[in-house]
């Protein structure tokens, strides 16, 4: 119950403040270097589309053309306002291959009309030295039209 809500306050303070969440490129801290915390722990991660500058999920696109493509990146948000770029961390997967690929650099690809899913999962653990519970899975859902 504790995490839920604490995810929840996590994505109501990125999808309802226009200040983006500390991260390393703006001066913000994680874990033992925070000021003031100990606190070592994910409570969720975000798919989004890459250089969005903050967690506002309201900007991915629904849809796409056949032929387009959207560059990724998967943010991890922490108990304490933090947020970081754990794209190398996770596992990114698409529901449907014959729809849409994903290459080694999290660039989707749509290749043929339907609704995919991109599945992000962040193994439990994955952060070494960092307590991230069960693990986390966030999903992109996406219409490809001609």
């Amino acid at each position: 119950m504790k995490t839920a809500l604490a995810l929840l306050m996590v994505a109501c303070l990125a999808a309802c403040s226009r200040a983006p969440l500390p991260t390393p490129a703006n001066g913000g801290h994680r874990g033992s270097d925070a000021p003031g915390s100990g606190e070592h722990k994910i409570v969720g991660i975000s798919i989004l589309v890459k250089g969005q500058n903050d967690l506002d999920r309201g900007k991915n696109p629904s849809t796409l053309k056949v032929g387009q493509t959207l560059p990724l990146e998967v943010w991890a948000s922490w108990a304490i306002p933090y947020a970081e770029d754990v794209t190398g961390r996770v596992t990114l997967t698409v529901s449907d291959p014959a729809l849409g690929a994903l290459d080694g650099h999290a660039v989707f690809t749509a290749l043929k009309p339907g609704k995919i899913a991109v599945e992000a999962v962040l193994a439990p653990n994955a952060i070494s030295g960092e307590a991230s519970g069960a693990g986390f899975k966030d999903k992109l859902e996406l219409t490809i039209v001609e």
